[in-house]
């Protein structure tokens, strides 16, 4: 195989094919692949967020900073979404998309409620805001490990490195800016307080039954196993 570059936005970026038009079609192909896991978690994310908002918006603590950081956070994830749809295989992405999001839904509804049974035990302010917002958060951060580890694969098999091509699919500045707004806002809540997943076990194993169903089931590795296919097939 020989090295030709693609341009990716601005930069130009080295793929490993066997001519210069199977570098584009390889691109975009890696490009589905990566976006058939990422678009259903910050998709479910975005729902959670707008959920959020709604509730927030009617909340007196939405001002100042807490409005301020809001707003860039849901901008930041809601563009996230949307990029993930641009020069993409739509209709073959959103295939193992839903194949993807029905093996992980029952989880995040779990570590949604959970959060919320667990701060209304205790008598916590705005808990169903906190639930939404915390269950952002896991997935985001959750995102990120899919995300690392599709490139993981997807470099074993086509000795393309993704990391360098896709990197603004990986949701960590979003997530930093997502944490941020749960910071001020555990600040404005005067009780300053904000749902540690590690003393909330039934959350906590919610987003360990999330991570078992994508990393040990193998969802992530099904979604690219006709990658892998045809990759084997052009050598």
């Amino acid at each position: 195989m020989n090295v030709y570059t693609v341009n990716i936005g601005a930069a130009r970026v080295p793929m490993y094919t066997e001519s210069a038009a199977k570098a584009d079609e390889w691109c975009a192909q890696l490009k589905t692949s990566l976006c058939q896991i990422c678009y259903p978690i910050l998709d479910m994310a975005d729902v959670e967020r707008a959920d959020m908002m709604e509730k927030l918006q009617k909340s007196k603590l939405y001002k100042h900073n807490v409005k301020r950081l809001a707003r860039q956070a849901s901008a930041s994830l809601h563009n996230a979404v949307a990029d993930c749809l641009i020069d993409t295989d739509v209709a073959k992405m959103k295939d193992f998309a839903a194949y993807f999001e029905s093996g992980i839904y029952d989880d995040v509804n779990d570590i949604r409620n959970s959060i919320s049974k667990y701060m209304q035990q205790r008598n916590y302010p705005c808990a169903s805001i906190i639930a939404r917002m915390e269950t952002v958060s896991a997935l985001l951060q959750f995102e990120v490990k899919c995300y690392d580890r599709v490139c993981e694969i997807m470099r074993g098999i086509s000795g393309n490195d993704m990391s360098q091509i896709f990197g603004r699919f990986r949701a960590s500045g979003v997530l930093r800016e997502w944490d941020a707004l749960a910071d001020e806002f555990a600040k404005a809540n005067r009780a300053g307080v904000y749902c540690d997943l590690d003393k909330c076990k039934e959350a906590h194993d919610a987003v360990g039954n999330m991570y078992h169903h994508a990393f040990e089931e193998d969802l992530i590795d099904k979604s690219l196993k006709q990658v892998h296919e045809e990759w084997n097939t052009q050598k």
